[in-house]
Parts: structure tokens; sequence; C-alpha cells
């Protein structure tokens, strides 16, 4: 480990972080919710009852947005042309991954609980605080996503064409979740298999990212 450069491990950190990432957040939907609204209250047993799965993709999760934000931080500091704009990737994304983190933490209160005591009426509040934390999240990290992509469609060193596909690609998020926070999109199902569909697409864009950086040492 002692041999690897910080251009290494920034490459290899946002290949596997966001796969990583989203494996765990399918896994979670896909499994532990059972493919049902994230967003409605229905799926606060199916938490408490996959208390198990919750922890492991809460760690996948987990595990993947370090590494993503950490790749992340190395692309936003060797920016070529837009450097005055690399404080803001950094704060938006950094807030938005640690509001993310914020509701993995709240999902493990959740599946922790014993719905049989009294205070199993927790979880309610608990689940209706993480969807605000995780709007905010969303819209923070997708709003430094464009900023991002839009940043490296500037430069010469990667793909032009894929960086502004991801820079629409994080905008139409951005603009998803804002849509579904103000009830004008109220099918939750469909507001997070846009986003689903949104985060494959970053993945496949920081696979091409995360080559480049290798390749150039």
């Amino acid at each position: 480990m002692g041999n690897l450069s910080v251009k290494q491990v920034a490459g290899i950190s946002i290949m596997l972080g966001p796969i990583i990432g989203v494996v765990g957040y399918f896994l979670n939907n896909l499994v532990a919710l059972e493919g049902k609204d994230p967003t409605s209250a229905a799926v606060v047993p199916l938490i408490n009852q996959n208390a198990g799965l919750t922890f492991v993709t809460g760690i996948l999760i987990m595990i993947g947005l370090v590494m993503m934000l950490n790749g992340v931080r190395y692309l936003s500091q060797n920016m070529t042309g837009s450097e005055a704009l690399s404080g803001y990737v950094m704060s938006l994304v950094s807030i938005g991954i640690i509001g993310w983190l914020v509701t993995v933490a709240g999902a493990w209160a959740i599946a922790g609980l014993d719905m049989n005591e009294a205070f199993g009426a927790t979880a309610g509040p608990v689940f209706a605080l993480n969807q605000g934390i995780n709007a905010m999240a969303t819209i923070l990290f997708g709003s430094g996503f464009v900023i991002l992509a839009y940043c490296i469609s500037q430069g010469d060193v990667h793909n032009k064409i894929l960086a502004y596909i991801a820079s629409i690609t994080a905008l139409v998020l951005v603009v998803v979740q804002i849509l579904s926070s103000a009830d004008v999109i109220t099918d939750g199902q469909l507001a997070s298999t846009i986003g689903g569909i949104c985060f494959i697409i970053f993945t496949l864009w920081a696979i091409t990212l995360g080559r480049t950086i290798l390749s150039s040492e």
C-alpha cells in the first residue's frame, strides 16, 4: 500500500466507490425494501424486519460514498481552467454525502428499534426526518456534480461528451428531487427509479474517469 500514489488511490476510489455504493443502494431498495416506494412510511416495518440487510447495505453505501468523496476531491483539486469553482464542488458534494450518511444512521436506528415497545413509535418521526435529509442531500450532491461535470467538460483530460452527459444527468436528478419534495411529482417510486438510473450513469462515468486518471500515471 505504501507504493500507491495519490493519483492511483484517487483513480481506484472514483472507480470502485460508486460501484459499491450503487450495489448497496439497489440491494436496499429491491431486497430490504422489497421494491416498494422508499419514500412511503409503509417501508418502515420492512427496515425493522430486515435489520441485518439494512445494516449490510448501509455499510456498502457508506464505504462507497467515502471512496467517491476521495475521488471527487482529487478531481476538484486538479481542474484546469475552472479552479475557481472547485470549492463549490467540494462543499456541495461533501455536505450531500454527509447527509446521506446521516440517513444510513437513521435507517440503522429504525432497524434496531423494538416495535413492540413504546419507543417503537419513534420510528415514524425518524423516517420522516430521514426523508427530509435525503432530499436536501440529493439536491446538494446533484448540484455539486453538475458543476464538477461541467468543469471537467471544459478541460482536455477527460472525455467531454461523457462529461456533458453526466452534467445533464445530475441536473435531471436535482430537478426531479425538487419536484418530488414540492409534491409536484407524487409518485415516490418513479422519483426513486429516475434517481437510480442517474446513479448508474454517474457510476459508468466515474469508471471512465478512474481509468483516465490511472492511465495518466
